[in-house]
């Protein structure tokens, strides 16, 4: 007959373990590159573009559509989902000639 060696777990034990693998690589220059990348600090207004926000749109402007059914809600009126890209990138097009 086999014998185990049951040991257990209490949560001051997950916490050292979690302490001794996190610390050696939790550190400030990856910390200020995740606030960089993302546009939090220094912030970037234009990290996010509209284009990212079409599902919103569509679930404001359709209460009774569910995140759920945005796929199909999309594949059905791929037309409007197209016109807000292209205005979207007219948009940009302009303000990239205003801004030169």
């Amino acid at each position: 007959m086999k014998t185990r060696n049951i040991v257990k777990f209490t949560p001051y034990d997950v916490a050292e373990l979690f302490f001794k693998s996190y610390s050696p690589v939790a550190t400030i220059a990856k910390a200020t590159s995740g606030f960089k990348n993302t546009g939090i600090h220094p912030l970037n207004q234009g990290v996010f573009k509209d284009e990212h926000f079409l599902v919103e749109d569509i679930l404001q402007k359709n209460q009774e559509l569910t995140p759920d059914c945005v796929e199909d809600y999309l594949k059905a009126n791929s037309n409007e989902v197209i016109t807000k890209v292209d205005q979207y990138e007219v948009m940009t097009e302009q303000n990239l000639e205003s801004s030169a």
